[in-house]
């Protein structure tokens, strides 16, 4: 039964938004409505229709749908929108989405965006740029990304050093760029390496007999 003093039509509406905010299917059919756009089309024709139900947190989903869709620009036009509305940002979580789908695509502009996001950038904010960069065949730019927070004192998850030292191990020419990795590693009292990390980085050493 509705309270006597909310009015029923905005009763349905947040009835409504809670069912939709978080639903996979609404989030990823708005990446496929996004898709058949003109090229000329911005993404506000399809989100200004459903601002009112959207919520933080919302179109990370949406961000990383149009990543595996290949629309790399057409996720940063999603995240340029939602900036412009108070209640949906700021986010961490459209944030780190946007930011992995630039790295994995090479679409993130460097060094600038390693210096803007080691220094303002959160832990996942990060640490989704890493997983970015390794995805997309840079590990180079990964390794930079994960000794300049070093440098600034931030500590990033075990397992995206892991992620990287095996991507780096396939090729043996870069044996010197792992050893600061493994290093550090070693040097971590919060060591937490899931049973692949584990396999990959002692594979590495019987190989390396390091």
């Amino acid at each position: 039964m509705l309270n006597k003093g909310i009015d029923p039509a905005v009763s349905s509406r947040q009835t409504f938004s809670k069912r939709v905010y978080k639903n996979p299917s609404f989030l990823v059919d708005l990446a496929k409505e996004i898709r058949k756009l003109p090229s000329d089309e911005d993404v506000s024709t399809v989100f200004n229709k459903w601002s009112a139900f959207l919520r933080k947190g919302s179109l990370s989903l949406t961000v990383r749908e149009l990543g595996h869709m290949g629309l790399p620009k057409r996720a940063l036009e999603t995240f340029n929108w939602a900036r412009t509305q108070p209640h949906l940002f700021p986010d961490d979580r459209i944030l780190a989405s946007t930011v992995e789908v630039l790295a994995r695509n090479r679409d993130l502009k460097l060094p600038s965006a390693l210096e803007e996001f080691t220094t303002f950038g959160s832990r996942s904010v990060i640490e989704a740029m890493v997983r970015g960069f390794i995805k997309g065949g840079l590990l180079i730019e990964a390794r930079k990304l994960i000794l300049s927070t070093k440098a600034g004192k931030r500590t990033l998850d075990s397992g995206i050093y892991a992620k990287l030292i095996l991507e780096l191990g396939k090729n043996l020419d870069k044996h010197i760029r792992v050893l600061p990795l493994l290093e550090e590693l070693g040097e971590r009292d919060d060591l937490n390496l899931n049973q692949q990390g584990c396999t990959a980085i002692m594979i590495l050493h019987k190989e390396w007999e390091i």
